[in-house]
């Protein structure tokens, strides 16, 4: 155990490519949390290794989210439809809005928070929030030359995005 432990902490936090750690460990490593914390601090995505009651353990998956929001994946459906941890993942990497469940999907507050950070997480948003016009022209305002929706050809939707474009300082569409 302390020998895996001392793998996982000689990956610098953000390296490219860390040593899949809980890949090659038991079953009973793999269900100690004190292991796969430090595993998941060091490499978040090897949440996909750790016990299933570990993936369904709100501070493991926390710590996981927090270092990479696409370890979101690797969460138990449980947790994939906790709010609190679907924000932490979003708040990371916008595109983990595609591992949350179907209702956190159409969360204004959710899905605007992961396209903020990366306008195709918009190809994530719940059916709900797709057809509500005003959270699509919010998105457009934030990416109005990436977002495109069933609301182009609306004149008065084009012309809020091309005010927004002009804002921005770009020509209209």
């Amino acid at each position: 155990k302390k020998y895996l432990a001392r793998m996982a902490l000689a990956v610098r936090p953000g390296a490219s490519a860390a040593p899949p750690v809980l890949s090659y460990v038991s079953e009973q490593c793999a269900a100690d949390k004190e292991l796969v914390l430090i595993a998941v601090e060091h490499w978040a995505v090897s949440l996909q290794y750790a016990s299933l009651e570990l993936q369904d353990d709100k501070d493991v998956v926390l710590v996981a989210v927090k270092g990479d929001g696409m370890a979101l994946e690797f969460a138990s459906d449980r947790l994939r439809s906790d709010k609190k941890v679907v924000l932490e993942a979003v708040k990371n990497r916008g595109l983990a809005l595609e591992f949350a469940c179907d209702d956190l999907r159409d969360d204004e507050e959710v899905a605007l928070q992961g396209v903020t950070l990366h306008w195709a997480a918009f190809d994530h948003v719940g059916p709900k929030l797709m057809s509500s016009k005003m959270f699509v022209l919010r998105v457009t305002r934030m990416h109005p030359r990436r977002i495109t929706s069933e609301f182009s050809g609306d004149a008065d939707f084009e012309y809020a995005v091309n005010c927004a474009l002009a804002l921005q300082g770009d020509e209209t569409m």
